[in-house]
């Protein structure tokens, strides 16, 4: 079993849901304060 690219695919993918976990928050805000 190749631990590095299963540790490498996983940082990548859980950067990816940070990636878009920050939008969806810079969007809420943007309404949240526009409102």
């Amino acid at each position: 079993m190749r631990l590095k690219t299963l540790i490498l695919s996983l940082n990548h993918g859980f950067g990816a849901e940070l990636l878009i976990l920050k939008i969806h928050l810079k969007q809420l805000l943007i309404v949240a304060t526009t409102d």
